[in-house]
């Protein structure tokens, strides 16, 4: 229920304000009149007016950061006359506790209880004065602004702040990889000596000077039995026998290749050349 709040002082403070005013308008009473029994309510609203004093300046105390001058005045100030009504409240409670202890009925004895009581009372106010102005003046305190966050109910300490980019904009590019510095010389865009990215396995050929592409090689006639030397056509029982160089003039021809000893490539017996005009052994069956 109060984990939402940053700190629990405005909470516990008002304990020992209430308290503290009403145990001085009692002892005013005593002063003219003698109530045992308020005599008794009296002490108890004063011990629970010092613990609640005790609890806001310690345990539930609000420590401010990063204040400007005027605000650090003003805190300063309510710092101190807190000091002084705790002080006060608790000789307050001392005396009271002295005279019911001993039984000591004098009035004046009471009247000084009641002037004790009344000085605690005005400090308070005081003190609960400057408070207000740190709030409703300052700032300080209303949603945890200004305060330290170490201490508290909770006494957990801040978060360290995180830059998040703003809404709308673009993340800062961190490049990893480092350029290489272009190469000396110009390099205006365009010009034939600007660097241009490299690419694996792109051999491309230099272009000249003058920005025209120079012209490819002509492509070079395969000679015969070149795929035997080309890497993974090596086929086993494939051979490709090189045939010797044509003479002057001709035109070279490829030589046959022999698919005899390949695997798998079992072609039976050779078959029978028929001349024409002589009819085979068997066409006399056949008649």
């Amino acid at each position: 229920m109060f984990s939402d709040f940053p700190n629990l002082h405005p909470l516990v403070v008002h304990v020992p304000i209430v308290l503290i005013m009403l145990a001085a308008a009692l002892q005013g009473l005593l002063v003219y009149r003698d109530w045992p029994p308020v005599r008794w309510i009296t002490l108890g609203i004063m011990a629970g007016g010092f613990a609640g004093a005790l609890a806001a300046s310690t345990v539930f105390h609000a420590a401010a950061a990063g204040l400007s001058p005027r605000a650090a005045a003003v805190y300063a100030a309510h710092e101190q006359y807190a000091g002084y009504t705790l002080w006060l409240s608790g000789i307050t409670l001392l005396l009271a506790g002295v005279g019911r202890y001993f039984k000591i009925e004098r009035r004046s004895y009471e009247g000084l209880v009641l002037v004790v009581a009344v000085a605690a009372a005005g400090v308070l106010s005081v003190a609960g004065h400057r408070g207000a102005q740190l709030v409703y003046v300052e700032g300080v305190g209303p949603q945890g602004n200004l305060l330290d966050k170490s201490h508290g109910h909770g006494g957990e300490e801040a978060m360290p702040a995180m830059d998040m980019p703003a809404p709308g904009t673009d993340a800062p590019h961190l490049d990893p990889v480092p350029h290489e510095p272009p190469p000396a010389g110009p390099s205006a865009s365009g010009s034939p000596n600007q660097a241009q990215p490299r690419m694996e396995g792109m051999n491309m050929p230099p272009q000249p000077r003058g920005g025209q592409p120079s012209r490819a090689p002509a492509a070079e006639t395969p000679r015969p039995g070149a795929m035997a030397d080309m890497p993974g056509m090596n086929m086993p029982g494939m051979s490709t026998p090189r045939s010797s160089a044509p003479a002057p003039g001709r035109k070279a021809q490829p030589a046959p290749m022999d698919m005899s000893n390949m695997p798998g490539m079992d072609m039976g017996p050779p078959a029978l050349k028929i001349r024409p005009g002589i009819s085979p052994p068997w066409a006399i069956w056949v008649r």
